[in-house]
């Protein structure tokens, strides 16, 4: 598995998907000496991303992006902004999610409007096949993400001596 991960700072996400079997170029706007994919590109991310829709070549499985958003955190707008601390933050998000929807295939696990996904779209998309309520489906956190986080967690018990595996 081949993936793009943008906004990569030092590959918290990128080391993730490595244990996961994949092969990881990170996209950063300033130099990240230890960044651990195996590729680094010093760039515009949403540059980056910007090209690689209008390419037609896919070069990677699954796009991953990780864009700043202290312009909507709350530190930001709240405490920091009120004690006159701080600095102004660009907006990635709206941008970001512009372009991933070019690229596309995804399924909109939330909601009931127009073009969200259908309860079964929803089941296979969350591995799923116990419920077939659009509620509990569009609040669900997807099994494989806890499962991936529990078995880390218990290894980490385990190496600890807390819990025997």
């Amino acid at each position: 598995m081949r993936v793009l991960d943008l906004f990569c700072c030092a590959g918290g996400a990128a080391r993730g998907y490595q244990l996961a079997g994949a092969t990881v170029r990170g996209v950063d706007i300033v130099p990240r000496p230890n960044y651990c994919g195996e590729q680094f590109f010093r760039g515009d991310a949403l540059r980056y991303l910007s090209d690689y829709v209008e390419s037609t070549r896919l070069l990677f499985d699954l796009v991953h992006t990780s864009p700043p958003c202290q312009a909507g955190c709350t530190l930001t707008n709240g405490t920091n902004k009120a004690n006159g601390w701080g600095a102004d933050h660009e907006q990635f998000v709206p941008r970001t999610r512009e372009l991933l929807d070019a690229i596309g295939p995804y399924v909109a696990a939330y909601g009931s409007g127009g073009g969200k996904a259908t309860v079964a779209e929803m089941q296979h998309a969350l591995c799923m096949d116990w419920t077939t309520e659009r509620e509990e489906l569009t609040e669900a956190i997807p099994p494989a993400y806890t499962r991936h986080i529990g078995q880390f967690f218990a290894a980490s018990l385990a190496q600890s001596g807390r819990l025997d595996l």
